[in-house]
């Protein structure tokens, strides 16, 4: 999975990783300092404070020994300051200490000690030289015990701070080592993997430089690249490969465009042709229709006038689009001249939506279509034929259907229709020498994202579907 993040992750990931452990070696190295010096403090504030009581315990013995031999009120003042002293640093001691168990015969002493010296400064005023001297002697030979006392255990918080500072600073140590090692493994796998991801990076780069070299010299037909690596290389090998297949598909379209143009300035030249003789035709019918018109032949009038009428629609400019009003317009003229032909035996119906008739459309599409339906579909039927042109408007679209009921086609005649393969002339058009390849071809320059389908059952008949985007 972290392969598969983006080389902008990854390489966060490897300096936030980094920084995390130089941080953590930071502020362990921090803590350490700290815990040592914490740790040399203790010591100290012990020692200083056994200091204090037997610094106490000495000035206590000197005020009582001038009371001894100068008992006045100042000197008994004076002695039992020192004593208060003396008593209130003991029992702050005894507060402090966690392990008070290690000083209980020290505080011992210094109890005693206090009560042999208030004893020893009573006795003073109230008894003779040799009690209060007696119990003067024991109380120097407490002070004498609590100096000796508070020398030992001097030593032994020093030995002992000593000890759990050097087990300490070697626990510290090792711990510093390991965060080094697991530092300095982090960064030889952050080169490891800067390396790999640079791999990854150029690999495919190096690829994709082929792949274009070929493309330049005009060889759209090289492989995909394959996407490898993280997503950024992914998405640039996709977008190359969508790249490429468009510029080839661009370029066949081109030569398919190229060679539509082609075989339109074909089909415009012999269109050019074969407008001589239509011309003239239409000049001719029109002096006709106007002479039947005199002579009082008023349904002559009308077909050679339709027929004028769709003439003049078919050798207009191939080129110019046409709308597909003046189309369905010109299938009516047809449908009036076919149906003076056949009469009753065949029914011409138009079923169009008005707001259709706007839609641009090249010129002769649905004549050659209507056409061939006339001669291939329902020409041998003798009677109840019909051909059905049916213009649909779906907004975005317009969907055109020319459907009879003539003799239909099998499958594969349809299927040849659609590839023009094994299709002759006649079958592609009749007397418009144009035909469903001509429709189709122009259709496809009018509008590349067309529709054009055909649907035949033999013996029921054929619908001819063209969609045209709005």
């Amino acid at each position: 999975m972290f392969k598969t993040l983006s080389i902008k992750k990854q390489l966060l990931f490897y300096f936030v990783a980094i920084l995390t452990m130089v941080f953590i070696l930071i502020a362990f190295q921090s803590y350490s300092h700290w815990h040592i010096n914490d740790l040399y403090k203790k010591q100290n504030a012990e020692t200083q404070t056994l200091n204090q009581l037997n610094h106490l315990t000495m000035l206590t013995t000197e005020s009582l020994d001038q009371y001894v031999q100068e008992p006045t009120d100042e000197q008994y003042t004076l002695v039992y300051e020192d004593i208060e002293k003396l008593r209130q640093a003991s029992l702050l001691f005894e507060r402090d200490k966690h392990d008070i168990v290690d000083y209980l015969s020290y505080l011992g002493f210094l109890n005693r000690y206090l009560t042999v010296t208030e004893e020893t400064i009573i006795a003073v005023s109230e008894t003779p030289v040799d009690v209060y001297s007696s119990l003067y002697r024991e109380s120097e030979k407490l002070s004498g015990f609590i100096r000796e006392e508070t020398l030992t255990l001097i030593d032994e918080v020093i030995t002992k701070h000593q000890e759990i500072i050097a087990l300490e600073e070697s626990r510290i140590q090792m711990i510093r080592i390991i965060i080094t090692l697991v530092t300095g493994l982090l960064l030889v796998w952050a080169i490891y993997s800067a390396q790999n991801i640079a791999d990854k990076i150029t690999k495919p780069i190096d690829q994709l430089t082929l792949q274009a070299k070929e493309i330049a010299v005009g060889n759209y037909k090289v492989g995909d690249v394959k996407p490898s690596g993280a997503t950024e290389l992914k998405m640039l090998a996709k977008t190359f490969n969508q790249m490429k297949t468009n510029i080839d598909e661009a370029i066949i379209e081109m030569k398919e465009k190229g060679r539509m143009r082609e075989r339109l300035k074909e089909m415009e030249f012999k269109s050019l042709q074969n407008q001589i003789q239509p011309h003239f035709l239409f000049n001719t019918l029109n002096v006709i229709s106007r002479t039947a018109y005199i002579e009082g032949a008023e349904h002559t009038d009308k077909l050679i006038h339709a027929l004028s009428g769709l003439f003049r629609h078919n050798i207009g400019d191939l080129k110019e689009q046409t709308t597909l009003l003046k189309e369905v317009e010109s299938v009516k003229k047809y449908f009036q001249i076919q149906n003076a032909r056949f009469g009753d035996r065949i029914s011409f119906i138009a079923d169009v939506d008005e707001t259709a008739l706007d839609l641009d459309i090249p010129p002769l599409t649905l004549q050659p279509l209507i056409e061939n339906a006339c001669i291939h579909g329902i020409e041998s039927i003798e009677e109840g034929g019909f051909i059905l042109l049916a213009v649909r408007d779906y907004s975005d679209h317009v969907l055109i259907e020319i459907t009879d009921n003539g003799d239909g086609m099998d499958q594969q005649t349809v299927d040849q229709l659609l590839t023009f393969e094994g299709i002759s002339r006649q079958v592609r058009g009749h007397s418009t020498r144009i035909g469903v390849k001509n429709v189709r071809e122009r259709l496809k320059l009018f509008q590349i994202d067309h529709t054009f389908m055909i649907e035949s059952t033999l013996g029921q008949g054929t619908t001819v579907s063209i969609r045209l985007n709005r």
